[in-house]
């Protein structure tokens, strides 16, 4: 079973997926795996994009031999006969949970597996402990859910916590510079977690965007994806953490699948440019070209 959607955007950009659609099930079949079913969400009920219309007719002229085998996300979502309980099936610890790809930089991305209960385990208790939840907690993450941080922050380690999540589309920018300020202030964001990367790509419109949002509801900001210089990080701390939320700079990998670095809050002391102490269970160490401890 394949579930997708039929295209996309990021920033003003349309993204068609019926190619890529094709081109997945093709390598499918060419590994005798027989794909029965698309399950498919229809990007543009909501959208409310200009070229909606031209961007439809571009959808439906694609023709594929794989079509039928389509079923509308919103029909089985309003199919009353389809009950929204379902028996959880048992599997072992080390059953396989899922296969995410590193960035490839090593030039070729590796498919990382990772199995049910330790990445369970892991990306729940990380996501207690790294982001001080408390039930009630809305909890906002900018990372794809293709990349680990939102694979671990957004699905599994939120989910496992009962926490209310908010999934975010396109980027930092579209439609407008304060997509991420207004976002915070009027879903009452508690926890805010993104990159350093996404924090530079607002500090260029100056600080009067975030100012313009009270976020009085935000307490905790965390950073992931790359080390934060100490410009970016006061920056963070002053404007939009308004001098008292702590910042938690996270630090892992694909291969880890949840964090392994962070000041726990409130009890580890933030430094600026520093992801603090080693989580529980952790010990780190640097290891030479052949595999020697430095």
């Amino acid at each position: 079973m394949l579930i997708t959607a039929d295209a996309s955007f990021r920033g003003d950009k349309f993204l068609n997926f019926r190619p890529i659609i094709d081109s997945a099930i093709q390598n499918c079949l060419a590994k005798k795996l027989d794909i029965q079913t698309i399950i498919m969400v229809n990007r543009f009920e909501t959208t409310m994009n200009r070229n909606k219309q031209r961007y439809i007719e571009i959808i439906q002229k694609h023709q594929s031999p794989h079509n039928r085998l389509i079923i509308s996300w919103d029909k089985i979502m309003n199919d009353k006969a389809i009950s929204d309980q379902c028996e959880p099936e048992w599997v072992d610890a080390e059953h396989p949970l899922f296969i995410l790809y590193t960035s490839g930089s090593t030039g070729k991305p590796k498919g990382i597996l990772h199995t049910v209960a330790g990445y369970m385990l892991s990306s729940a208790t990380a996501f207690k402990y790294a982001f001080n939840y408390h039930d009630g907690d809305v909890f906002f993450c900018t990372a794809d859910i293709g990349w680990i941080t939102g694979h671990t922050a957004s699905v599994y380690g939120a989910l496992a916590n009962g926490a209310t999540i908010i999934i975010f589309e396109g980027i930092p920018t579209y439609p407008r510079v304060d997509r991420f300020w207004m976002i915070l202030n009027e879903y009452k964001v508690n926890i805010f977690y993104t990159s350093p990367t996404a924090i530079r790509s607002l500090m260029k419109f100056g600080e009067r965007y975030v100012k313009s949002y009270s976020m009085r509801d935000l307490r905790l900001i965390a950073l992931v994806g790359e080390t934060v210089n100490r410009h970016t990080w006061f920056w963070t701390y002053r404007y939009v953490g308004q001098e008292r939320c702590p910042i938690v700079d996270t630090y892992f990998q694909t291969e880890t699948g949840a964090p392994m670095i962070f000041p726990i809050p409130y009890v580890v002391d933030m430094k600026p440019g520093s992801a603090g102490l080693p989580w529980f269970g952790v010990v780190p160490i640097i290891l030479d070209e052949n595999g020697k401890e430095v």
